[in-house]
C-alpha cells in the first residue's frame, strides 16, 4: 500500500509539474508575440507623417492616423473588439496600451524618455514612435500559478 500511495503521489506531481512546463512555455511563447504586435503597432503609427513638413526636413507624425493604426494592429493581431477586450486567443484582460509620439513638434533632441507603465528610460536622438502594450493576464490552468500583468514596448526610431 505505502508503494501505491508513494507511486500516485508522484504521479500527481509529475502532471503538476508538465502542465507548469506547458503553461510557462506558452506563456513565454504569447510574450515574443506581444513583442511582435507592439513592434507592428510602432511601425505602423511611425507610417503617418506631415509630408508637407517632412519636405522642410521636420518630421512631424500624424498622432490621430496613429492612433487608427494602432488600433487596427491591436484588433486584427490580438482578435479584439472595438473595445479591446480579447475575443479569442491567449489573453482574457482588456488590452491597453500608450503611444508615444516624439517628433519635431514636440521636443528637442536629445529627450529623456520615461515610460509611465514600465518606468523605463531612454535617451531619444531621433523622431521616435514608442508603444507599450498591457495585456494582462494570460490562460493559466494552475490556479497558484498567476501572473497579473504582461506588458511589453516597442519603439520605431526614424534615422535621418
Amino acid at each position: 500500500m505505502k508503494t501505491f500511495i508513494v507511486s500516485l503521489a508522484l504521479v500527481i506531481l509529475f502532471n503538476i509539474y508538465t502542465v507548469f512546463q506547458i503553461d510557462m512555455d506558452v506563456y513565454k511563447m504569447q510574450l515574443e508575440r506581444l513583442k511582435h504586435v507592439a513592434e507592428e503597432c510602432a511601425d505602423s503609427a511611425a507610417l503617418f507623417y506631415d509630408t508637407e513638413q517632412f519636405s522642410y526636413g521636420k518630421i512631424i507624425y500624424n498622432q490621430y492616423e496613429g492612433e487608427k493604426a494602432i488600433l487596427y494592429m491591436l484588433k486584427s493581431l490580438l482578435y479584439c473588439d472595438n473595445g479591446l477586450k480579447p475575443t479569442a486567443g491567449y489573453w482574457q484582460d482588456k488590452i491597453l496600451y500608450d503611444v508615444y509620439f516624439i517628433d519635431d513638434s514636440t521636443v528637442t533632441f536629445p529627450y529623456l524618455f520615461i515610460d509611465n507603465i514600465t518606468g523605463y528610460s531612454k535617451y531619444v536622438f531621433e523622431p521616435t514612435v514608442i508603444v507599450t502594450i498591457e495585456a494582462g493576464r494570460g490562460r493559466m490552468r494552475l490556479p497558484f500559478l498567476s501572473i497579473t500583468s504582461s506588458v511589453r514596448s516597442s519603439a520605431y526610431e526614424h534615422i535621418n
